[in-house]
């Protein structure tokens, strides 16, 4: 399925740039690459598509403040939040860190996971858990947030605490540090 896309992505960015192999080029000669177009109708979709949007905090926020500026779900105890979310055609890069009661991590969690499984029957991800870093079925957090600037993504740090969700593409990766109350949440696609 990735090589279609990857295929049709391929395909797309050549009509977008009007090249072709056969045409004729600027000296009337067959053969070599014609000069490239304006984008006009399916190429100005693919322009479009092919843009990267790139949406931050840039610095902690309030849960109204937070409510107003992403579509995540957060708890009314959440303060001291961060995001990050990356969009560029059919990829999807999400980063949110927040603190809260244990409590309303957990059931944030359970939400996710819960709406996440019910939307993928057959790609069901695994509920809370025990933090285990030596289980390498857990997921990891990713160290490297680029092309977003995220050093408040540290679940790395912790020390005790809970895990949901997988590593998998378009699935929900989820840590809470029970010992401070912090919720982590990664979704890549």
């Amino acid at each position: 399925m990735r090589t279609i896309s990857m295929c049709g992505m391929l395909l797309a960015a050549i009509v977008a740039l009007g090249v072709s192999g056969c045409g004729k080029n600027d000296n009337g000669r067959s053969g070599g690459a014609t000069k490239a177009k304006e984008p006009t109708g399916n190429s100005k979709i693919y322009e479009e598509m092919s843009r990267a949007t790139v949406a931050q905090s840039s610095g902690p926020l309030t849960v109204e403040q937070a409510r107003r500026q992403t579509a995540f779900s957060f708890p009314d105890s959440a303060k001291n939040i961060q995001f990050a979310t990356y969009r560029q055609w059919v990829a999807t890069l999400d980063f949110v860190r927040f603190e809260a009661p244990v409590s309303d991590c957990c059931d944030t969690a359970r939400k996710i996971i819960a709406s996440h499984n019910k939307k993928n029957p057959d790609r069901k991800v695994l509920g809370l858990r025990p933090l285990d870093r030596t289980n390498r079925n857990q997921p990891m957090a990713e160290s490297n947030t680029s092309p977003l600037s995220a050093p408040w993504f540290d679940p790395q740090t912790i020390r005790k605490g809970l895990v949901a969700g997988e590593t998998h593409s378009d699935t929900p990766s989820i840590w809470i540090d029970t010992q401070r109350g912090v919720f982590y949440y990664q979704y890549t696609d």
